[in-house]
C-alpha cells in the first residue's frame, strides 16, 4: 500500500461561519495529497511556497485567502478524509459548514520517472470535479521555478469559470475499449472494438461551441437556428480550425494549427467552400491552444466510463482503467444504457426539427459533458478517407447514429445545419 501524506492547504473566501466576513468572491484551495515521488519535507516546503504565491496573486484577483489553520479546524471538526470527496453526503455537510462554492484539490504522484501534479476544482454544490491545471516534473524542485506560472494559470481558470468565453472540463488519462461489441443494435462494420490508451489528459469544452462564442471570435453567425445559446451550425471543418486558432490568439495561447508555416488564420486566405489541398494538409502541433478532439479523445470523453451504446441509463458494467491518476480524481460512472432515453440527447424523435440551447437539457454524462449525444454533429481532427470524422449525431439523426461508437464523415468544405463542434486543449 502506498503511503499517503496529506498536507492540508485549505482556503476559502466566503461569508460562512468559518470565513472572515467579506463581500469578495468565493475562492478555495483544498488538500495537497502526496502519494509518491516526493518526501514529506519537500511537500511541506512546496505547500508553504504555494500558499505564499497564491496569496500574492489572489490580491490582484480581489480574492480573499483564509488562514490554513482555520480550515484545518473545519476538516478536523467534520472528520473529513481524503477519500470523502466522492461521498456526496459528507461533502454536503462540509459545504454547509463553510458556505463556500468549491475547493481546489492538488496531488503529487510519481509515474514512469516523472512527478504528475494535478490541481483541480471540486464543486461543492454539484459534487463534481471541474477544470484546473496539470503538469509533469522531472523532480520536485522544479515546481519552485514554475510556481508563479502555475498559480497564474490556476487563478486564470478560476476567474474564467462561469464568466469566461468557454467552460472546460479536465479529462483524465486512461485506457478504454473503443468501438462497439458485435451484438450492439445499430452497429456498423467500422466499429471494431480495440483497446486505446490515452496517456495524456486534456481539457474539453463542457458544451458544444455556441453561436454567441463563435460570433465573438469569428465576427459572424452562419447558423440556421439562430439563438445565442444554441450550438453554432452550418460550419465546415475549415471554419472550425480557424476558430480554434483565433480563440487561442485571443486568449494569448499558442495556436495549434499551421498552414504553410503560419499560425495566424488571416495569412491563410479565405476559408474554402470547396475541397482545398493546402488546407487539407494543415499541420497540428502540440501547442497549448484550442483544437478539435481526436476521434479517440471524443469517444473516451463521450463514454465517461461506460461500455453501453449510450452514456445515460443504468446498464453499464464499466469500461475504463485509470492507471495514471489516483481514484479520487476519477468519477467512475456506473451507468449507461443500450437503449436511448429521452434525456440522452436531442435527435429526430424529440428535437422538434431544430437544435436546442446547450443547457436546455440539463443531463450531462458522468464527467460533466453535455450533448455528447445529439443536437449537432461534432467535427473531429481525424481523417476518414478523403473526409473528416464527425461524431455524436444531431437533431435530425435516428437514435442509432447517436451511439457512442457510431462513426460518420463529412467533406471538410461542406456546411450543413446539423454540423457543429466542441474544442479541447492540453494543459
Amino acid at each position: 500500500m502506498k503511503k499517503l501524506i496529506t498536507c492540508i492547504l485549505l482556503m476559502f473566501a466566503a461569508t460562512g461561519h468559518y470565513a472572515q466576513q467579506t463581500k469578495l468572491p468565493v475562492v478555495a484551495v483544498a488538500a495537497f495529497d502526496i502519494i509518491s515521488g516526493i518526501s514529506q519535507k519537500d511537500a511541506e516546503a512546496i505547500t508553504r511556497v504555494f500558499y505564499i504565491e497564491l496569496g500574492n496573486q489572489a490580491k490582484d484577483k480581489n480574492l480573499t485567502l483564509v488562514d490554513r489553520d482555520v480550515l484545518e479546524k473545519v476538516v478536523k471538526e467534520h472528520k473529513f478524509q481524503s477519500g470523502d470527496w466522492s461521498n456526496d453526503e459528507k461533502t454536503a455537510k462540509l459545504n454547509k459548514a463553510l458556505n463556500a462554492d468549491w475547493v481546489i484539490r492538488s496531488e503529487f504522484q510519481q509515474f514512469e520517472g516523472e512527478i504528475l501534479v494535478t490541481i483541480r476544482f471540486f464543486d461543492l454544490n454539484e459534487f463534481a470535479f471541474k477544470g484546473g491545471t496539470h503538469l509533469k516534473l522531472k523532480r520536485a524542485g522544479e515546481i519552485y521555478n514554475r510556481m508563479d506560472d502555475i498559480v497564474a494559470e490556476l487563478l486564470g481558470t478560476i476567474g474564467a469559470r462561469g464568466s469566461g468565453p468557454i467552460e472546460m472540463v479536465w479529462i483524465n488519462p486512461g485506457i478504454f475499449m473503443m468501438g462497439s461489441p458485435k451484438d450492439e443494435s445499430g452497429r456498423h462494420g467500422d466499429e471494431t472494438q480495440h483497446q486505446v490508451t490515452l496517456a495524456q489528459g486534456f481539457y474539453m469544452s463542457r458544451y458544444q461551441v455556441t453561436q454567441e462564442l463563435y460570433e465573438s471570435v469569428m465576427g459572424t453567425n452562419p447558423s440556421r437556428f439562430e439563438s445565442a445559446k444554441r450550438p453554432v451550425e452550418n460550419v465546415n471543418w475549415y471554419d472550425a480550425i480557424v476558430f480554434c486558432n483565433k480563440l487561442s490568439m485571443k486568449e494569448r495561447l499558442t495556436p495549434v494549427y499551421s498552414i504553410s508555416g503560419k499560425t495566424d488564420p488571416s495569412a491563410w486566405g479565405a476559408i474554402p467552400g470547396s475541397n482545398n489541398a493546402k488546407w487539407n494538409n494543415v499541420i497540428q502541433s502540440r501547442a497549448n491552444g484550442y483544437r478539435l478532439p481526436t476521434e479517440a479523445e471524443w469517444e473516451f470523453a463521450c463514454r465517461a466510463g461506460t461500455t453501453t451504446a449510450y452514456n445515460t441509463g443504468s446498464d453499464n458494467k464499466g469500461c475504463c482503467t485509470f492507471k495514471f491518476l489516483p481514484k479520487f480524481l476519477v468519477k467512475e460512472l456506473i451507468g449507461g444504457s443500450n437503449d436511448i432515453k429521452d434525456n440522452t440527447g436531442w435527435y429526430e424523435e424529440n428535437s422538434g426539427g431544430m437544435t436546442h440551447e446547450i443547457d436546455e437539457r440539463p443531463v450531462a454524462n458522468a464527467w460533466g459533458l453535455h450533448d455528447m449525444h445529439g443536437n449537432v454533429w461534432e467535427w473531429c481532427w481525424d481523417r476518414y478517407g478523403y473526409n473528416r470524422v464527425i461524431r455524436g449525431g444531431a437533431w435530425d439523426s435516428p437514435k442509432e447514429k447517436l451511439r457512442s461508437a457510431y462513426r460518420d464523415r463529412g467533406r471538410p468544405y461542406k456546411r450543413n445545419d446539423f454540423l457543429g463542434f466542441r474544442i479541447v486543449r492540453r494543459p
